[in-house]
């Protein structure tokens, strides 16, 4: 995204499949030069970290500086996804 780029309030349960689920992480900002809000309220994300998110719920994005990167993984939910996040994540 660059300065003002946005993805304005939506909720991804129309074309999003119930057995998957979303895994977001940050990249040339912080939460102070990119806003992400679900259900109205302003997260708090450290750059460079992934997070799980119920994008179902109402979402949105906004930039206040150029280059900032926001990457999204749609991952099907199985026994092998849940192996590998176990294995590799860490809930804080």
């Amino acid at each position: 995204f660059d300065a003002s780029g946005h993805f304005p309030p939506h909720r991804d349960s129309n074309f999003m499949r119930s057995d998957n689920f979303r895994i977001i992480g940050f990249f040339g900002c912080t939460h102070h030069t990119m806003h992400m809000a679900l259900d109205n309220e302003i997260l708090a994300f450290e750059k460079g970290r992934y997070y799980f998110l119920n994008t179902k719920r109402a979402h949105s994005l906004v930039s206040f500086q150029d280059n900032s990167y926001c990457v999204v993984f749609n991952i099907q939910l199985c026994d092998e996804t849940v192996d590998f996040m176990a294995q590799y994540t860490f809930a804080k």
